[in-house]
């Protein structure tokens, strides 16, 4: 009792805190706001709404049979031609029938308007034309090109914005003349693509236009790489890479391959694509990571790292298993959140390999998968791909670029584990769910389903099997303790996962960093682990052991790059603005910002010290720098109402970020209706290992 009424106590002055701090940076904001009137010449930005095509962004006008056209470029560029068509982008549109299934039921549920959302990104040919505002035929042409070479190499421009913010043009493209270097130059000016491109389609949002009853972020591998530290971000830089920074094009199309290798291995299959599915397969192995970084007993006795332990020491069992994201430049699994279906299959083994005990033989909900849930208004899963009917997120599994997340599984020795010989562990992979494959399986049998097939370039059914790719293994041997090495990376994993927990477990994170500090082999390996040691003690409200560790990373790297330094300002920023020390933290966080540029939650964090500073002009501008790169940042557009205090445009963009008032009220409704949801909820949670029947 008396550490639970300790416990009260503790969260009673966080909670007093919360509100004083929210009251004190609102008023500093007013004070601010009328002793200063100058501010930057352009006003807040709001986000927009969307013109003919709303409520996709696609701006620009076009003809259907130009962006249905591939044959006139395929005529010279007849590789990039054949490597399109074995890409997701050939396979985007109602010919896709996994696809259709999702985007028909919007059309059924909500409207056919309302499928203008998915058309700027998928169906660009139907979009244009009004095509999407009335049934779609099986033999419409239209319907089976996807996105298509002049949607990407004939637009005007593109905006990072998301849901088709781009600019089509309209008219033929030039044709180059064979031996004219002018024509050809001409051409080529005209058939550039644009950066902002793939941002402007792999971002997405949801809102009452879509069936949802108010804003919903959606897909967002792009916010994800503006983050990361492969992208334009402040991320940490030593678990991704060998640092450098990456775009899009240089993970997805080496070489200018246009296949656009990704996840999508059940395409490849349903298509009998082989070798698509085989480069597909290639790029996931080894993405992210899976490790056993502790063994624990009921008793409290623990193994750090281990590479081996004495499974007969005791007859229960946890093991900390951390996956970490190593090599994407945006959350792993990327894409659809909810519908994917990368899970942690763990299983003890006897010396034939045969499974004795097991948790995640299939990505139910039983398994940890790494996915977001959605959730309705009753609290209930919405697994469908109906995402219309989404009201909020309970959670969210996927792993950031660069970061790592740590899962229990716990294992209760029975009669036949005196067979154990191993404990495995495998990060697997499949690209949708099962309930959202079951439901295309179900639209693909019916008389639509079968008249897409028969019109389409390739017979296809979402019936069969979808692959499964082992992305990590890794084995621990339960015979024999082997001690604990000084595995620093390991222990560091386990350490920055461990910062996941809530307040009062995150400080299980202090001996697994402390080890990998002693082990750590390099200077910039050192620098790392006190970094997060910093983190640990920002979490922990210890400010000054905080600064302490982030000073001797910084001492520890000596003459730093840029990178390391900017996440070392960034953390030292953090630390003074989690006490309110705001003056101290604007130095820092603009060396930070200034140093990701294309980094929108690094202006969050510059703006958040600004407006509590009183310095409302610096705050705007970086208001403005963050909105340019994340135009709907739900934070950004908060602080925007705040630094223009009394702007009817500013309170309009705030008040379209809104999500719903009770998304936590329906988390939590969700908790008390599904057991699954309880435990998915929780920062940590465990999974059980069920002992598997004998064959």
């Amino acid at each position: 009792m008396a550490r639970r009424a300790g416990t009260d106590v503790c969260v009673a002055r966080r909670v007093v805190a919360a509100i004083a701090v929210t009251a004190a940076v609102a008023a500093a904001a007013v004070v601010a706001a009328a002793a200063d009137e100058r501010g930057p010449k352009s006003g807040p930005r709001e986000p927009r709404a969307g013109g003919d095509y709303a409520p996709s962004l696609v701006e620009g006008t076009a003809r259907g049979h130009e962006l249905a056209d591939v044959d006139t470029c395929a005529a010279c560029h007849a590789r990039q031609a054949a490597r399109w068509r074995a890409s997701a982008h050939s396979f985007a549109s109602f010919d896709n029938p996994v696809y259709r299934a999702s985007i028909d039921a919007l059309r059924q549920d909500v409207g056919r308007a309302a499928s203008r959302h998915c058309g700027g990104c998928h169906d660009p040919a139907l979009l244009v034309d009004g095509a999407l505002d009335r049934a779609v035929a099986p033999g419409d042409e239209r319907a089976h090109v996807g996105v298509g070479c002049r949607v990407c190499h004939g637009a005007a421009g593109a905006a990072t914005e998301g849901n088709g913010s781009y600019r089509l043009r309209s008219g033929p493209l030039p044709l180059p003349s064979l031996g004219d270097p002018a024509s050809v130059a001409v051409h080529r000016r005209a058939a550039r693509s644009f950066g902002a491109l793939c941002l402007s389609c792999h971002r997405s949002f949801l809102d009452h236009r879509t069936g949802n009853e108010s804003f919903l972020p959606g897909m967002d591998d792009a916010g994800a790489w503006q983050r990361s530290r492969l992208g334009q971000g402040v991320g940490e830089w030593l678990s991704v890479g060998g640092g450098e920074r990456r775009t899009c094009v240089d993970c997805h199309m080496p070489g200018g391959d246009h296949g656009f290798a990704g996840g999508h291995t059940w395409m490849a299959a349903l298509r009998g694509d082989d070798d698509h599915g085989a480069a597909i397969a290639a790029g996931l192995r080894g993405a992210a990571t899976v490790d056993i970084a502790a063994a624990l007993t009921r008793d409290g006795r623990r193994w750090l790292a281990p590479t081996g332990i004495d499974a007969s020491a005791a007859d229960e069992w946890v093991f900390d298993v951390v996956v970490a994201n190593r090599r994407v430049g945006h959350r792993f699994p990327g894409g659809i959140a909810d519908a994917g279906a990368s899970w942690i299959e763990v299983a003890v083994v006897d010396d034939a390999g045969r499974a004795l005990a097991m948790s995640g033989a299939e990505p139910d909900a039983s398994a940890h998968v790494l996915r977001a849930q959605l959730i309705d208004d009753a609290g209930d899963a919405v697994d469908d791909r109906r995402v219309h009917r989404a009201r909020a997120v309970a959670w969210n599994h996927t792993v950031a670029s660069g970061d790592a997340r740590l899962v229990r599984f716990r294992w209760l020795r029975d009669a036949a584990a005196v067979r154990a010989q191993r404990l495995r562990v495998r990060l697997m992979h499949q690209t949708r769910a099962p309930a959202v494959a079951a439901r295309a399986c179900r639209a693909h049998r019916s008389a639509r389903g079968q008249a897409f097939a028969r019109a389409g370039r390739l017979a296809v059914s979402p019936c069969v099997e979808q692959p499964r790719i082992v992305v990590s293994e890794v084995e621990l041997s339960l015979v024999e303790s082997a001690g604990n090495p000084r595995a620093w990376r390991r222990l560091y994993d386990l350490g920055r996962a461990t910062l996941g927990h809530t307040q009062e477990q995150v400080g299980a994170a202090r001996e697994p960093l402390r080890r990998a500090l002693w082990a750590a082999p390099t200077a910039r390996a050192r620098a790392a682990v006190l970094v997060a040691l910093g983190r640990l003690a920002i979490r922990q409200g210890r400010t000054s052991r905080a600064l302490w560790w982030l000073r001797l990373a910084r001492w520890s790297l000596g003459g730093a790059a840029a990178a390391e330094g900017a996440v070392i300002d960034r953390w030292v920023g953090r630390a003074f603005a989690s006490v309110w020390r705001w003056q101290a933290a604007i130095e820092p966080l603009s060396r930070a910002a200034a140093a990701a540029p294309g980094d929108p939650s690094a202006a969050v964090d510059l703006a958040t010290a600004l407006i509590a500073a009183g310095r409302l002009d610096a705050a705007r501008d970086a208001i403005d720098r963050g909105l340019h790169l994340e135009p709907r940042n739900p934070a950004l557009l908060r602080l925007q109402h705040l630094a223009w205090k009394g702007d009817a445009r500013a309170l309009r963009a705030y008040e379209a970020s809104l999500s719903r008032d009770d998304a936590h009220d329906l988390a939590a409704r969700c908790a008390r209706r599904s057991i699954d949801c309880a435990r998915e909820r929780a920062p940590i949670h465990e999974h059980r290992l069920e002992a598997v029947a004998a064959p």
